[in-house]
């Protein structure tokens, strides 16, 4: 779908690291969620293993 000029996409869990490495390659912090004392919180990431999988916030 294409909105003003942007094409919308979706990345897979499979693909999520590689952009991550692509990102960060270009230069780019990559700010993403993480678990910090047994919190979600927002920090720079360095790569899909830090993503909180499994985690839920209520």
């Amino acid at each position: 779908m294409t909105h003003a000029g942007v094409t919308d996409a979706v990345v897979g869990p499979a693909t999520v690291g590689t952009l991550i490495d692509v990102l960060r390659a270009r230069g780019y912090q990559v700010v993403g969620p993480t678990v910090r004392d047994g919190a979600i919180v927002y920090d720079e990431i360095s790569g899909a293993g830090e993503l909180p999988v499994g985690w839920t916030d209520v």
